[in-house]
């Protein structure tokens, strides 16, 4: 695998500190003016959405909440949020405490939180959805919240002065402590969950620490590899666990064993740090400094289609495909168009989870006795009126744009399932 840059550096901004996949289209937030971009519908070059609002230097993170995109700010520690055109920031929240940066958002238990730098606190949207509330006050001297996960229905945070790992009480009130430093670790740049454990990006040595199986401690998983200083960003993709470097703006890539980094693109085009990853159309897209590039994957890991068209704002125990029983047999189709071809109808499937609207993206069709030759299915996608041929690889037709319909004959396929996103 290799980086390809999609987009090049637009209206002068240095960093792409965030990414977020939001109504089929992928977003990034920027600085030096916090500013947000999309990924234009040719998917091969940046497009400005919003200018920077009341003197917000830079927009450090993305979340959707809802339905709606937010960012946590820089230099005043504001919330913004996507207006409804979808054209422009507005501020949901005002500086509070002092707090300069949110630099990590999270949805847990269905409202939104925000980690915070210089004091190390967590905010969180107040129930009007108007402004910050303090949730947790710092605690062990630790200044920096950069990251955000939720973990067994627990909200984890990761922090510098020490490298630690918090999670919120019980009480939903205060900081407490997992994890202690590690290995001389100052800060926890990235988490994620991977095979069901929590990972974190480390700096400033480059390390992949896990927690430990009790609970209770960090292990190192990753020692440093070439030099590379902090695993600014974590995904998963595919089936494997990938990690966005700097000095070097390198990809990472937790090896088969499960016990060390292998490196999986180099640098490009002089682009340090690699920010920010997300998973967009079955490839992976990276963040960058110092020229906010869009890097991509130049291969597809084809494990990955389906894998991850999940939930990603829902709890860890809703990760998953939805089944789908009406696909057993012709007769349990939906339709027949004016050519005569069979389909779902995808908009009688769209379902909300854990109060979440999901939409139907693609198919997956499992192993069966009829299905072996099966190599494409025609779908056709949200707002148009022609079908096409979507090749099936691992069983897997995918496409980002969400689907209206699916035509074809599964005949007695015992394992075809609608793949849904938020």
């Amino acid at each position: 695998m290799a980086w390809e840059q999609i987009a090049a550096q637009l209206n002068s901004q240095t960093t792409i500190y965030s990414l977020a996949v939001y109504n089929s289209r992928l977003y990034g937030s920027t600085s030096n003016n916090g500013r947000l971009f999309r990924l234009n519908a040719a998917g091969d070059a940046w497009e400005q959405v919003c200018s920077d609002k009341n003197g917000q230097t830079s927009v450090q993170s993305l979340k959707v909440y809802g339905d709606r995109l937010y960012g946590g700010t820089g230099s005043q520690g504001r919330l913004f949020r996507l207006n409804a055109a979808g054209n422009a920031w507005e501020e949901v929240c005002a500086q509070l405490d002092g707090q300069q940066y949110i630099y990590a958002l999270a949805v847990y238990d269905d409202r939104l939180y925000g980690g915070t730098r210089p004091g190390g606190r967590l905010f969180r949207l107040n129930a009007a959805g108007n402004a910050w509330e303090e949730v947790c006050a710092q605690l062990n001297g630790q200044t920096y919240i950069n990251a955000l996960a939720v973990y067994n229905d627990r909200l984890y945070a990761g922090t510098y002065g020490g490298g630690r790992l918090f999670r919120l009480n019980a009480a939903g009130n205060a900081w407490e402590e997992v994890c202690a430093q590690l290995n001389g670790q100052t800060f926890i740049k990235s988490l994620i969950i991977y095979k069901n454990r929590l990972y974190g990006g480390t700096g400033s040595h480059g390390r992949l620490f896990r927690l430990n199986a009790a609970g209770n401690a960090w292990e190192e998983v990753c020692a440093q590899l070439n030099g590379q200083t902090f695993i600014d960003s974590l995904a998963v993709y595919g089936s494997r666990l990938y990690g966005g470097t700097r000095t070097g703006g390198r990809l990472f890539r937790l090896n088969a064993a499960g016990d060390a980094w292998e490196e999986s693109a180099v640098e490009l085009n002089g682009q340090g740090y690699i920010f920010s990853l997300a998973v967009f159309s079955g490839r992976l897209y990276g963040g960058t400094y110092n020229l906010g590039n869009l890097f991509r994957s130049d291969v597809i890991e084809s494990t990955n289609i389906g894998r991850k068209v999940i939930m990603s704002n829902l709890k860890a125990d809703a990760f998953r495909e939805i089944p789908d029983a009406f696909f057993t047999s012709r007769s349990n189709q939906d339709g027949v168009d004016t050519d005569g071809d069979t389909y779902i109808d995808c908009q009688q499937k769209t379902a909300t989870i854990r109060g979440q609207r999901v939409q139907c993206v693609g198919i997956h069709i499992g192993s069966n006795t009829d299905s072996a030759e099966l190599t494409t299915v025609k779908l056709r996608l949200k707002g148009g009126n022609a079908k096409g041929d979507f090749n099936l690889i691992n069983g897997v037709a995918y496409t980002n744009m969400g689907l209206d319909r699916i035509y074809g004959d599964y005949g007695n396929a015992s394992d075809v399932k609608l793949l849904f996103q938020a």
